[in-house]
C-alpha cells in the first residue's frame, strides 16, 4: 500500500452510513397520522416519499412529497416532523463503522457532508462512530446546503491547505449525484436509501461505481489505493 494515497473521501450520511431511510420515513408517515386534524394533510404512498427522499434535508423531503404546500405551512409541518424524530435512535448501515475505520487505518482522510442540522454528532456518534475519525464536518447549518456547490467549500479549504487534490463523494441518491457532478468528483454510489441501482443507471451512474453499501465503496477505495 502507498505510504500515504492522497485521497479525501466525502462521506453523506443518512441512508449512506446511517440505516436511515426506512426509520425517518415511517416516523414521518406516523406523525402526520397522528397530527392530520392539525395539518389537514394526507399520508402519502410509498412511491411518492421514496422520490422525495433526496431533500435535501427534512424540508426538501416535505416540499418534495406536498409540492403545493406554502412557506408557513411548510415550517409548520416541518417543525412537527422534527418532534416525532429528535428522539429517534437510527443505526448504522450493517458494517459501515468498521469500514470507516479501515479507510483511516490506510490514512484516507474522511468528511462527512450531510444535510442534517444540530442532531447530526449525537445521531453519529449514537450509532457508534467516532467524529475524531473525520477531518471536516459540514452539516445542514452550512448556509449553501448541497447540491450547492459552495457546500464543499469547508472541504476544498481543508484539501488546499492539506495538499490534497483527490477527492471521492459517497451517497446514496440523486442529490449526492448531481453534488458529485458539481463539485467534478468521482462519485460512489450505494443502494442502502431510497435509490436502487437501476435508478441510478437510469441518472448516468456507471454501475462499476454502484455499490450494495458503504462497506463494498470502502472495499472498493481500498483496493484502489493498494495499486
Amino acid at each position: 500500500m502507498n505510504q500515504n494515497p492522497r485521497l479525501v473521501v466525502s462521506c453523506d450520511v443518512d441512508g449512506t452510513l446511517l440505516d436511515s431511510y426506512r426509520d425517518l420515513v415511517d416516523s414521518y408517515r406516523r406523525t402526520l397520522r397522528e397530527n392530520f386534524f392539525a395539518l389537514s394533510l394526507p399520508d402519502q404512498p410509498e412511491e411518492v416519499w421514496r422520490k422525495a427522499w433526496s431533500g435535501p434535508g427534512i424540508e426538501g423531503v416535505v416540499s418534495a412529497a406536498y409540492p403545493r404546500l406554502q412557506k408557513e405551512q411548510l415550517k409548520k409541518v416541518c417543525d412537527i416532523l422534527k418532534t416525532g424524530v429528535k428522539d429517534l435512535c437510527i443505526p448504522a448501515v450493517e458494517g459501515a463503522v468498521g469500514a470507516i475505520r479501515r479507510l483511516c487505518k490506510a490514512e484516507i482522510i474522511l468528511c462527512l457532508m450531510s444535510s442534517r442540522d444540530a442532531d447530526l454528532e449525537k445521531g453519529m456518534r449514537a450509532a457508534g462512530f467516532n467524529l475524531d475519525d473525520f477531518v471536516v464536518i459540514v452539516d445542514g447549518t452550512h448556509r449553501h446546503p448541497k447540491p450547492d456547490v459552495r457546500a464543499f467549500e469547508p472541504i476544498s479549504r481543508w484539501m488546499i491547505q492539506n495538499g490534497y487534490s483527490e477527492c471521492v463523494h459517497v451517497g446514496d441518491d440523486e442529490l449526492d449525484l448531481r453534488f458529485a457532478q458539481v463539485i467534478g468528483k468521482r462519485f460512489l454510489a450505494v443502494t442502502t436509501g431510497a435509490m436502487t441501482a437501476q435508478d441510478f443507471v437510469e441518472f448516468g451512474q456507471p454501475r462499476e461505481l454502484i455499490f450494495l453499501s458503504f462497506v463494498e465503496a470502502a472495499d472498493f477505495l481500498l483496493q484502489e489505493v493498494k495499486k
